[in-house]
């Protein structure tokens, strides 16, 4: 698909994107995680935190809910932005709690 400059359809490797943020707004602009592997609703989910953004590609081949489909990009090029709070997104504060000692 990148060697044929072919973005596919909406439903092929669909993501969520979502800006992390914290203390009344700023946004976390110097956090990189390595991807995970995990199963959210019965999904396999790939997620990664890269530059202040939360990344998360739904690779399960079987119908997404509606409600999470709102937020993959459209085929016309648009995607929804979310907004995270950093300290709401467990994973994230988990592998920080890994980091004090």
């Amino acid at each position: 698909m990148i060697l044929t400059a072919d973005p596919g359809r909406q439903q092929d490797y669909p993501f969520i994107l979502s800006t992390l943020i914290y203390e009344g707004g700023r946004t976390v602009d110097d956090l990189i995680l390595a991807p995970t592997r995990v199963r959210l609703k019965g999904h396999i989910v790939y997620r990664f935190v890269f530059l202040g953004l939360l990344w998360m590609f739904f690779v399960s081949s079987h119908q997404k809910p509606h409600r999470i489909r709102l937020a993959f990009p459209s085929q016309d090029g648009k995607v929804m932005l979310m907004v995270s709070n950093v300290g709401d997104v467990e994973f994230i504060t988990r592998e920080a709690g890994k980091l004090i000692v």
